[in-house]
């Protein structure tokens, strides 16, 4: 892909188009299928919506199939695996992380990073990320009627949007910048050191 070209122009998405994204596998865990049926929910609210996933993975062919069926495909792209998903997240409108479990949700920090307003599933370590109407909105898992209707609230309210990026970007500042990262790492070791002096 030319990166010097815009990724949008690349992809040939409307310019008006609301674009809808995640980055994830297409596997089992990252739900795609729940992506697609809110997908099919949330283009009959918003009929300029525009859905992207970025990635690979064992459900592609019937992720693909489940695009299709739906009637989504002129405005539905599988974008595959990339090198560079931060091109991708720039694109987004609303970023998705609806997996059915999650370690950590590593894409998250990346999303809020970009300013993008997060719809995720409130299941393992993704709401001690995501707060619910605080920098994101979250959905029970498989729930695609209420991750379609988290969507359309962001979009139908300017306000929330731009509250949820805020603090979004607020979280990713305070909990996961390189210096916080390292201050923690230094005061950690000075406790360790600390114990370690005691026992002498």
């Amino acid at each position: 892909m030319d990166y010097h070209m815009n990724t949008r122009e690349l992809l040939e998405i409307p310019e008006d188009a609301f674009v809808v994204g995640m980055v994830g596998r297409l596997a089992e865990q990252k739900a795609p299928d729940v992506f697609v049926k809110a997908a099919k929910r949330i283009k009959e609210i918003i009929p300029k919506a525009f859905f992207l996933i970025v990635g690979d993975g064992p459900d592609w062919d019937e992720v693909k199939q489940e695009v299709d069926d739906n009637e989504l495909t002129d405005s539905f792209i599988l974008a595959g695996w990339t090198r560079r998903p931060m091109e991708y997240i720039k694109i987004l409108d609303i970023a998705v992380l609806i997996s059915r479990w999650e370690g950590f949700g590593l894409v998250l920090p990346e999303y809020m990073l970009a300013n993008k307003p997060i719809v995720a599933t409130d299941v393992d370590a993704i709401p001690f990320i995501v707060q619910d109407h605080v920098n994101g909105l979250l959905a029970p898992v498989d729930d695609d009627e209420k991750i379609a209707e988290n969507v359309v609230e962001i979009y139908r309210d300017a306000e929330l949007r731009d509250k949820l990026v805020e603090e979004g970007r607020r979280e990713v500042d305070e909990r996961f910048n390189v210096e916080r990262v390292a201050k923690d790492t230094e005061d950690l070791m000075n406790s360790l050191a600390m114990l370690k002096y005691r026992k002498y």
